[in-house]
């Protein structure tokens, strides 16, 4: 049974896009997941999205939460020559949703949409300060600073991907090199491990199967005790630790909240990554500092555009 109005939700991905029908509680009423179309330019992959839209919608809501990846441009609601994200170019997501669904849509950066979810849903709860990362295809973050979500004077704030960890590093998809997403976002460490010359040689093909290789594909092989893996792996954890240091002294937060990886592989890593962040970073940092995976989860993809178009209604007094 619903609770309260509905709403509807898309959360744009580089390998999945979900739309939902929910209430105002998080519980999905129905659902449709879809990979996004790519590579054949923005006109095609908007009438994806518009088409997921369709079949979830019934004639009672009262908004669209959308979140997507960035970088945006939020004056014109446009995703910009997303990286992970080819062939969609200039994309004006926000538009073309509200044209098509006449109703008040609400378009925000993918990892901004996670923060507010965790805030009111998950790990932040009754926390003032805090920082999401994402961890999932790439690495966004999202900053709640003094109880506000941090947007920046573009709405592209907290962009903490791309926060240079090492500048002789791989070439990130930004276009930049070294990027913290370089290191660790899903798809730039997936292709990493998969052109190394050791590759072949490992467990890691095997694991994968008929399967396109991804992080995922990793950590089971970091769990099996691949060597490769566990190469890459501890790699991952000393640039992601390196990142959420920088992130502390520039933050000061209460907690850390990871996403993904965090969530499926966390027993994997956690302990290490804190141990490293903590010596780190200052003792007065340290007396407060927590490292914890997100408690959304896999309900992310709908809570994130969720918490969006709560949030948005209630600062219009909706």
């Amino acid at each position: 049974m619903k609770k309260g109005p509905l709403f509807l939700t898309l959360d744009i991905g580089g390998t999945k896009c979900v739309a939902a029908l929910v209430d105002a509680e998080g519980t999905v009423q129905v659902q449709e997941r879809r990979p996004p179309r790519l590579g054949r330019g923005p006109d095609e992959f908007l009438a994806g999205l518009c088409e997921m839209v369709d079949r979830v919608r019934v004639a009672d809501v009262v908004a669209l939460g959308i979140a997507a990846p960035g970088p945006l441009d939020m004056q014109s609601g446009s995703m910009v020559d997303v990286p992970n994200m080819p062939g969609v170019g200039v994309a004006p997501v926000r538009d073309t949703l509200a044209a098509h669904v006449k109703l008040p849509v609400f378009f925000e950066n993918d990892a901004n949409c996670g923060a507010l979810a965790e805030g009111r849903f998950g790990a932040g709860r009754g926390l003032d300060d805090f920082l999401f990362l994402t961890l999932s295809t790439g690495l966004g973050g999202g900053a709640v600073c003094g109880g506000q979500l941090l947007r920046g004077t573009s709405g592209n704030g907290a962009e903490v991907g791309h926060v240079i960890v090492d500048p002789r590093g791989p070439r990130c998809g930004c276009g930049k090199v070294g990027c913290l997403e370089a290191f660790c976002g899903g798809l730039n460490l997936a292709r990493r491990v998969a052109n190394d010359s050791e590759f072949p040689k490992s467990s890691l093909p095997r694991i994968a199967g008929d399967a396109t290789f991804e992080a995922k594909h990793l950590f089971m092989g970091g769990r099996a005790g691949d060597p490769l893996a566990r190469r890459y792996l501890a790699e991952w954890i000393e640039m992601l630790a390196r990142g959420i240091a920088d992130l502390v002294f520039a933050f000061d937060p209460r907690r850390v909240i990871l996403g993904t990886m965090a969530v499926q592989s966390g027993d994997l890593f956690l302990d290490e990554l804190r141990r490293r962040v903590l010596e780190s970073v200052w003792p007065v940092h340290r007396k407060h500092l927590e490292i914890v995976p997100a408690e959304c989860g896999e309900r992310i993809a709908v809570l994130a555009p969720l918490a969006l178009a709560i949030e948005s209604r209630e600062r219009d007094g909706k």
